[in-house]
């Protein structure tokens, strides 16, 4: 049996956020059904749609939409209300920790990572669509995942690639 395929463009973007903040402990390709609490809070990354269209007479140019989903246990605060709030603070302060003074993102917020690092690969043309909207979906994502409870938010945003045909 072969290894699970990696794809090379969501393990470029895991290195960027791995470099840029603390805040995660585990990476994970697709929508796994279970993580261990122990790994969490953790990302899930994968592709939404990929669009391919004529750039020139040789190239193509790829537009892929990635969803990014970061989850957080809460099985913990279940007992108690403020503790719930809490879990759910935990979950903004990752994705858009913001500053109290100036509302300016923080620099380790996954938001800023992504809309400040327009070159994932520079050398094999692979970036950041920092002129489509990024949008943060928070929601009612308390989710059962088997015997672990998970509170999410989604990511989603488009990166572009250039390919000579």
């Amino acid at each position: 049996m072969s290894a699970p395929y990696i794809d090379p463009m969501v393990k470029k973007y895991f290195e960027t956020f791995e470099a840029g903040t603390q805040q995660v402990k585990a990476y994970f390709y697709g929508e796994p059904y279970q993580v261990p609490a122990s790994q969490m809070p953790a990302i899930f990354m994968s592709k939404v749609t990929t669009e391919v269209s004529p750039l020139n007479n040789a190239s193509d140019e790829h537009q892929i939409e990635f969803q990014l989903t970061l989850v957080t246990d809460i099985r913990q605060t279940l007992d108690d209300e403020k503790k719930v709030v809490a879990g759910i603070s935990q979950l903004y302060e990752i994705i858009e920790g913001r500053d109290a003074t100036t509302y300016a993102l923080k620099d380790e917020s996954l938001l800023q990572i992504l809309r400040t690092n327009i070159h994932i690969d520079t050398a094999q043309n692979l970036r950041t669509d920092l002129g489509s909207t990024t949008r943060v979906d928070y929601g009612d994502n308390v989710r059962n995942r088997t015997k672990q409870w998970f509170i999410e938010a989604h990511i989603r945003f488009v990166a572009h690639y250039s390919q000579t045909r």
